[in-house]
């Protein structure tokens, strides 16, 4: 939800999964059933981290949130003509919380041989800038407000194993 003041908007969780190049049927399902699997087993209080993870279905429907339209515009550029699965939602990522999960479902992606790479990302909300300024931005302006970094699995599941998780940053995460 929007809060209540001129700053900031909602907290945005992106998850691009990218494939060896085109996918099978079977290949999508290999990495798309895994997860629907585990979100059948959560309930909603508390929120847990698999929760999370709405799956984006084409065409886009932005709705009425100006910030997931670049959003999306990025990670499509990002996938080029590769396959992929996007996740996108409005959500608080809580370290304490969610940090284990994630580390779960970053192993549980990356060891499917069908997946070459994923891209994560979490925007805190913009707290710092005007919702007005932030309705007009575009991709590129949204790339020049988050911090691209690429960094192996191993690499990836320590950090979060020592809580290391930053908002604005955009991990392409390889195997």
């Amino acid at each position: 939800m929007v809060r209540k003041k001129n700053k900031g908007a909602y907290e945005h969780f992106g998850v691009l999964i990218y494939g060896q190049g085109k996918w099978s049927e079977t290949d999508r399902q290999s990495v798309v059933k895994p997860i629907q699997d585990v979100v059948r087993t959560y309930t909603k209080d508390p929120y847990p981290f698999f929760l999370k993870l709405t799956r984006v279905s084409e065409p886009f429907q932005p709705g009425e949130c100006t910030v997931c339209t670049p959003i999306h515009e990025m990670f499509q550029e990002l996938k080029g003509q590769a396959d992929g699965i996007l996740y996108l939602g409005h959500h608080y990522i809580i370290p304490e919380d969610d940090l284990e999960d994630m580390a779960s479902f970053v192993k549980m992606v990356l060891d499917n041989d069908s997946v070459k790479k994923m891209y994560l990302l979490y925007i805190d909300g913009f707290g710092d800038i005007k919702r007005t300024e932030l309705a007009q931005w575009d991709l590129e302006t949204l790339k020049a407000h988050i911090e691209t970094q690429t960094i192996t699995k191993s690499d990836f599941l320590a950090a979060l194993s020592e809580d290391k998780f930053n908002s604005r940053v955009l991990y392409e995460i390889v195997k």
